[in-house]
């Protein structure tokens, strides 16, 4: 099945699926550099482009406590109510912020076995529409911090949910979603 409408596929699946999922965000930069000070040079920003694997159609609570018993600890984890209680979960793929009424696809993003991620991106000035050198926007980004939530994993899951409106592509199999 080939479509433009996302809602259309994801209805079409049962069960967890292993896909390649194409995004495009706006990067999340501080003003200033933290190192120097220095202004972000960026003056429209910079667009982020992903495409990585992902597995959809999973429950959170059930990979915290699989990776939990991997590790030979107790399986017992609940989560927290999404957004602090203003998500609510509106299909087995989607779940909805209750005040912005904004969706967004949950996935677990596959990792490698140090559990990286292992998303290919792609950084794009916004003003000039050309490819902006990762390392040289490092210095403007916030920290990276790991889940705290997980009933101390080693090896952390790396939830994520992506506003619907930034997917750009969705393909398993023979079934492709693609925003025109």
């Amino acid at each position: 099945m080939k479509t433009n409408n996302l809602t259309e596929l994801l209805n079409s699946i049962s069960g967890a699926k292993i896909c390649s999922l194409r995004t495009k965000t706006a990067l999340k930069a501080n003003k200033k550099s933290r190192t120097d000070g220095t202004p972000f040079p960026y003056s429209q920003g910079i667009s982020k482009i992903s495409v990585r694997n992902v597995i959809i159609g999973s429950d959170y609570s059930s990979s915290i406590n699989g990776r939990l018993a991997k590790e030979n600890k107790v399986a017992d984890f609940v989560p927290e109510n999404l957004w602090g209680g203003s998500g609510r979960r509106i299909s087995k793929f989607l779940v909805q912020h209750t005040e912005s009424k904004k969706e967004y696809l949950s996935v677990l993003p596959i990792t490698d076995s140090e559990n990286k991620n292992l998303s290919k991106n792609i950084y794009i000035d916004n003003s000039t529409g050309l490819e902006v050198d990762f390392d040289s926007l490092k210095d403007f980004l916030p920290p990276y911090n790991e889940p705290t939530n997980q009933n101390d994993l080693e090896k952390t899951v790396h939830w994520l949910c992506i506003e619907t409106k930034n997917i750009l592509g969705l393909k398993f199999g023979e079934n492709l979603f693609e925003k025109v």
